[in-house]
Parts: structure tokens; C-alpha cells; sequence
């Protein structure tokens, strides 16, 4: 950069450490995001049964106060 000015060498080298100060808060960004990531639910698969048993409940009309 010896022949640039100063104005010129300044521009320069924002140019180059802009797009990698940007780069770089994009990857600090992402490594905290999945840091702090929840960890998953803890979801029990039902098996066919249990399922037809639930929809018989829900459907269950009390006959007698109707």
C-alpha cells in the first residue's frame, strides 16, 4: 500500500475488515443461538390403542342427562 494515499489505504483496508468483522459477529451469533437453544420436549409416542382409547372418551355421552 505504499503508493496509495492515505484516504485511499484507509478505504482499502475498510473494505477488508468490515466484511470480516461482519462474517465474524454473523458466526458469534449463531454459536451463541445454539448455546442457549432449549433442549427438546419430552414427547411420549401413544401407541394405536391408547389413541382409539382417548377418542372413545371424548365421544362418550353421558346418556342419562342428556
Amino acid at each position: 500500500m505504499g503508493d496509495l494515499t492515505k484516504w485511499e489505504a484507509k478505504s482499502v483496508k475498510g473494505a477488508i475488515i468490515a466484511p470480516l468483522a461482519g462474517i465474524g459477529l454473523i458466526i458469534i451469533v449463531i454459536i451463541v443461538m445454539t448455546l442457549i437453544k432449549p433442549p427438546p420436549l419430552d414427547i411420549k409416542k401413544k401407541t394405536a390403542q391408547e389413541n382409539i382409547l382417548e377418542i372413545e372418551d371424548e365421544n362418550e355421552v353421558d346418556w342419562n342427562n342428556f
